[in-house]
């Protein structure tokens, strides 16, 4: 059976390192599982492997949608697919890598399918919100889908939005698509998992370590570059960490070392939660964990073992 690597985990856990490693032992092509990942204007703040690192081994699903754009769950899920077809088919092994959990879940126990939102309808809809504000837009909701309302906060505009993306589109709740039969399309036999368990004062001092590495790099380029192009922000794109307080800075709202600690506490606060996501959503799946980069070895071994089984 051919195998598939996941090494899932919070931001700024060596989750890139450890794919670098057994992608240079086993022949190995890494395939992106970070939803912020996917965009090409924010490489700097979004972590994304240097062009060194994209020397070493080939690496898929990075830095290749434009930030104006919604790319979904589904939309991913159909390039994975595509990518570990062709790995599988010259000999390489997949190694999926990211911290966006619903990606990583999609992978081991499949996606509903709702069909694709008409990109007209989209836009009139995306349109319709800003001209009527929240509160009345969500009233359109309730009229038109109580209970998925029941089950959103109006303050979750992405959500609220993809609710009445849905029902306009297929006169069906997402409720309804989402309890239908998940479409799996990979062999949960075929998945090896591994997931970060770094402890808790190093993961948050990578958070730090790495927001400053950022800054130094260039990331306040980046978030001029959005406000000036990408204002949209109903825009995936523009909820990057540190996007928000860098243009606090930016603007003259706040002063940068005290934008620089506000993304900080942010991003803890976001690592601290995929810690969470990650526990609760793979209990029953048989993994493998790491708490440091001293831990490679013992990896290596198991995924060597595993491969072959």
């Amino acid at each position: 059976m051919k195998k598939i690597i996941i090494i899932g985990g919070p931001t700024a856990s060596y989750k890139s390192s450890l794919a670098l490693e057994l992608a240079k032992q086993y022949n190995g092509v890494i395939i992106n599982a970070d939803s912020i990942q996917v965009y090409f204007e924010i490489p700097i703040l979004s972590s994304q492997p240097s062009i060194e690192e994209r020397e070493l081994v080939p690496h898929k699903l990075y830095s290749f949608v434009s930030g104006e754009f919604v790319y979904s769950v589904g939309k991913w899920l159909d390039e994975v697919v595509k990518e570990v077809r062709v790995a599988h088919e010259i000999g390489m092994v997949p190694i999926i890598v990211g911290g966006t959990g619903l990606y990583i879940n999609s992978v081991i126990n499949g996606l509903s399918k709702i069909p694709e939102i008409d990109p007209d309808l989209r836009d009139n809809i995306r349109s319709l919100y800003e001209r009527i504000g929240k509160d009345e837009f969500y009233g359109l909701l309730e009229k038109r889908d109580v209970e998925v309302a029941k089950k959103i906060f109006s303050g979750d505009k992405h959500r609220v939005i993809r609710a009445f993306e849905v029902i306009e589109q297929t006169g069906k709740s997402i409720l309804y698509w989402q309890q239908m039969a998940n479409f799996s399309p990979f062999d949960k036999e075929s998945i090896i998992t591994i997931l970060s368990s770094l402890p808790r004062d190093l993961l948050y001092k990578r958070c730090n370590d790495r927001f400053v590495s950022m800054i130094e790099e260039g990331a306040l380029d980046e978030v001029e570059y959005l406000n000036k192009n990408l204002p949209d922000s109903t825009l995936p794109i523009t909820k990057a960490l540190g996007v928000r307080e860098l243009s606090d800075y930016l603007s003259g709202t706040a002063s940068l070392v005290d934008s620089i600690a506000r993304a900080q506490t942010g991003i803890r606060k976001f690592a601290k939660r995929q810690v969470t996501w990650f526990k609760n959503q793979t209990k029953d799946i048989d993994k493998i964990e790491y708490a440091s980069p001293e831990d490679f070895g013992n990896i290596v071994k198991y995924v060597s073992e595993n491969l072959i089984a």
